[in-house]
């Protein structure tokens, strides 16, 4: 009977300490699953901080950057709307300016001639043949005769007849039948949004200068 339960204690404590080896083993299969979830639940916060941070820096990156496109948008308009007040004044000051520096320059027997040398040139160039009508201001001389029939002449174009107009303030009036080439100061300041671009054009030309001046 003795032997018999010798044995049992025996078996008894085989199993205890299988059991004991097995219950080791799962706890520590237990603890290092429990590691790696707990490195993996780090890894994966420390993932999303990461994300999170680069995240709120592009984000505040790109506030920044819409905020200076912002802000150089703004100075841009404030500096056009400027720049077209600029235009506004120099055009209603550039204007009268114009019509007056046109009489001026009719009044200089050299600038006079230029004037009528060039409108007798286009006048050629666009028109032939027929009978020619020139319409020029009071105060027309017999030199201004003879130099504007030789400027026909030397054109081969034909003797013009000479017409006083009392409404012309500087400059000529061309006639060729039903024709007509408008060079008084009048007539070159009829289109006034080509004359006005070309003054706009030259008063951009010294803009920086302008700027200059403003700053």
């Amino acid at each position: 009977m003795k032997t018999f339960r010798g044995i049992l204690d025996l078996q008894v404590d085989s199993m205890l300490g299988a059991l004991k080896v097995q219950q080791d083993r799962r706890c520590r299969e237990i603890e290092g699953a429990a590691n790696r979830k707990a490195e993996q639940l780090l890894a994966e916060s420390r993932d999303r901080v990461r994300k999170r941070l680069h995240k709120a820096v592009v984000e505040e990156r790109q506030r920044r950057e819409t905020a200076l496109l912002d802000a150089r948008h703004r100075i841009e308009t404030a500096e056009r709307r400027k720049i077209q007040r600029h235009y506004r004044k120099f055009l209603h000051d550039a204007s009268p300016m114009l019509g007056a520096e046109l009489e001026r320059r009719w009044r200089d027997d050299a600038s006079r001639r230029s004037w009528c040398e060039t409108i007798v040139a286009e006048a050629a160039d666009r028109f032939s043949g027929g009978a020619w009508t020139v319409e020029h201001p009071g105060g027309w001389s017999g030199d201004d005769t003879t130099w504007l029939e030789r400027a026909f002449a030397v054109r081969g174009l034909g003797q013009p007849a000479l017409r006083e107009d009392a409404s012309i303030a500087a400059g000529l009036r061309i006639r060729l039948g039903p024709a007509c080439l408008d060079a008084t100061s009048d007539g070159l300041m009829a289109d006034i949004a080509a004359v006005q671009g070309q003054l706009l054009a030259a008063w951009e030309r010294q803009m920086p200068h302008r700027e200059d001046a403003d700053d």
